[in-house]
């Protein structure tokens, strides 16, 4: 399971490199935005989603263009996936979702197997998005998670107690049922152009079962969804936070101290000693910080109005 678009819900491993302590503290930005997943965008299919460019240009109009062979900005685009069945899944949902899944995704992905181990991400609905039943969920997997999570109150109601378990083709099932078109990628498993009753089965269980007030709320040590996902972006806060230099000591308390932590300019103890009082505090330090920048021969300085002899200057 992964952290899918909805909160903290489980999100099988994201496709793309970025190690989790390159997030820093965007991860309060992914938090928010899984907790609005409840609207889903089919950009192919939407007759609204703009044709051109600012300029008027279509797709193929950039696409015909002869030039230094260089792809023109309008169109690049990140590397697609190559299996066709995930890209149909990925279609379902909107490009600025679909970029923060896989950035999360990636994040959590701690050994770059491109799979999400329990280990990685403990989240109490793993198991129910690992379908497969192996031990690591994919990104396949992350994608039927989020569709059917998003889904979940809407399909059930309307066609939980239908009869039909199987539709021989994309065309069958759309007519069948032409308000839930975007499901059938996700529910044609080994993408075979149909639907077969098993494929099904598996598939009324799990949408059902994101409703079902009896499936367990914590994991094994009693963490909700949400607390495992805090608990991460923590730690990935915590990695990333830059590391302190140690405090610099600014006081000394005698002259003994000081010979010791500064051994190459022990004469200039009593220079800097204003008030004679056999230590160095914070001000008396300071002062012959900036005595310095001020006074580029400043150890020549310190020496004649200390009275010492040339000879002890090194």
């Amino acid at each position: 399971m992964a952290v899918d678009l909805c909160l903290g819900r489980r999100s099988p491993r994201f496709r793309t490199d970025l190690p989790l302590c390159r997030l820093g503290s965007r991860w309060k930005d992914h938090l928010a935005e899984y907790t609005a997943f409840e609207d889903q965008l089919d950009t192919y299919n939407d007759p609204s989603f703009p044709k051109t460019n600012q300029k008027g240009q279509t797709r193929e109009d950039l696409r015909s263009k002869k030039g230094s062979g260089k792809k023109s900005k309008g169109v690049t685009k990140t590397k697609p996936n190559s299996d066709p069945h995930i890209v149909q899944m990925e279609a379902a949902f909107s490009e600025e979702k679909l970029a923060k899944s896989r950035e999360m995704w990636a994040a959590l992905d701690k050994n770059h197997d491109k799979l999400w181990q329990y280990r990685e991400f403990p989240h109490p609905d793993w198991k129910r998005a690992n379908r497969d039943g192996d031990d690591g969920l994919s990104w396949k997997e992350e994608l039927a998670d989020q569709m059917f999570r998003s889904q979940s109150r809407k399909y059930p109601k309307k066609y939980g107690s239908a009869s039909q378990k199987e539709w021989s083709s994309r065309q069958a099932w759309e007519k069948d049922r032409p308000d839930f078109t975007a499901l059938f990628p996700f529910i044609d498993w080994d993408h075979d152009g149909k639907i077969s009753a098993a494929e099904y089965e598996v598939f009324d269980v799990q949408i059902k079962s994101y409703t079902d007030g009896s499936y367990p709320k914590t994991n094994e040590q009693g963490e909700s969804g949400m607390a495992v996902f805090k608990r991460l972006a923590a730690e990935a806060q915590k990695k990333t936070a830059p590391k302190t230099a140690p405090s610099r000591k600014t006081s000394w308390d005698s002259q003994g101290e000081w010979n010791t932590d500064k051994p190459t300019v022990k004469w200039i103890f009593p220079f800097i000693d204003k008030n004679r009082d056999g230590t160095i505090d914070a001000d008396e330090y300071q002062a012959i910080q900036d005595y310095k920048k001020e006074h580029k021969d400043w150890m020549d300085r310190a020496r004649q109005e200390l009275e010492l002899p040339e000879q002890e200057d090194r």
